[in-house]
């Protein structure tokens, strides 16, 4: 791996695309975190629905142990929705954490190279 020396608008050219590149991020998990909501509010309503046909709970007959079983396996489709949606808001969330870290690394090298330049001017 090589070396590349930055110049101070090689600095601003990646700040602008981290900036861009947080914006992105930002809308990525707003969307995550409705398709989540979406996906819990989905889960309930059919759990709502379900539960309806569900069987009674009875002495000698069904518990509440296996009545919850039996509606859980009715809804076992909404319910991998559900999780499979806050995997993705997770991923938006480390995305986001992620570019941010990237964002104040460069910004890190920015004061850096901003000082380097001035020396060299300076000399």
């Amino acid at each position: 791996m090589t070396y590349e020396p930055l110049s101070p608008v090689a600095v601003e050219a990646k700040l602008r695309a981290l900036v861009t590149a947080l914006t992105q991020a930002q809308q990525t998990l707003s969307k995550a975190r409705d398709a989540e909501v979406d996906a819990e509010i989905a889960l309930m309503r059919a759990r709502d629905e379900i539960a309806k046909a569900a069987p009674k709970v009875a002495r000698g007959e069904f518990t509440v142990a296996e009545r919850e079983a039996w509606i859980d396996t009715a809804v076992r489709d909404e319910w991998e929705v559900l999780r499979r949606a806050e995997t993705e808001r997770k991923n938006a969330e480390d995305l986001l954490r992620v570019t941010r870290d990237q964002a104040s690394v460069v910004q890190s090298l920015a004061r850096g190279v901003d000082t380097a330049y001035r020396l060299a001017g300076a000399a």
